[in-house]
């Protein structure tokens, strides 16, 4: 996120005790915590308050991911109410993160197996319940309750099951971090069209009306 250059002398310590901790293999969280931690020592030793010293120094990088103005100003809104509420504790960090390259990218530039899209389908079951399918695997983020969250919002209605890991759609499944992005999105455009369809048709306890009294 930042714009700066530094030049330091470090020390490195090798040990087959290391401390316990979270473990993530790209390393990216552990670099974070570093560069995160230095500027918030930076803001204290130079009186600055950590969400302005972060503005000071982002880099050119800010052009290309959206109104970053609009997110300080929030985030800020935010740390100054959970300062004065809770006093301590309270911290800030930027970070961005590379995820859900395009098919472009990932089939023709970096030659992978993995498109950049997920298939989703929705259906409405003649007991009721809307059947969402993906091959999407929840791994602990949650993903199915952000697809059930989706539905619910458009559909208006909460009797959603998601079934993760699903092999009745051709997609990707989970990879990186791609699956609120990609499935998020076909999961969105699968219940607008399950919406209109439903609407076309009275709405939908109109449509479970037909679905019971269907032979």
């Amino acid at each position: 996120m930042y714009d700066i250059k530094i030049k330091t002398n470090v020390k490195v310590v090798a040990s087959n005790n290391p401390p316990q901790g979270a473990f993530r293999g790209f390393g990216r969280p552990e670099a974070l915590f570093v560069i995160e931690r230095i500027i918030d020592e930076v803001s204290r030793r130079i009186k600055i308050d950590p969400i302005s010293i972060r503005e000071r120094n982002l880099g050119k990088i800010t052009n290309d991911i959206g109104d970053v103005k609009k997110v300080l100003e929030r985030l800020r809104e935010k740390y100054n109410e959970y300062k004065n509420k809770y006093k301590v504790g309270i911290g800030v960090s930027l970070y961005v993160h590379y995820a859900s390259p395009t098919s472009k990218v990932l089939i023709s530039e970096e030659k992978s197996f993995v498109g950049g899209y997920e298939c989703v389908s929705l259906r409405l079951t003649s007991n009721g319940i809307v059947e969402v399918k993906t091959t999407i695997v929840d791994m602990g983020q949650g993903i199915s309750d952000v697809l059930r969250e989706i539905v619910k919002r458009e559909l208006d209605y909460e009797r959603i099951v998601v079934y993760s890991g699903s092999q009745d759609v051709n997609g990707f499944g989970s990879w990186a971090s791609r699956s609120v992005i990609t499935a998020g999105n076909a999961t969105l455009l699968a219940a607008r069209e399950l919406k209109e369809k439903i609407d076309k048709l009275g709405g939908i306890k109109r449509v479970l009306e037909k679905l019971n009294n269907s032979p």
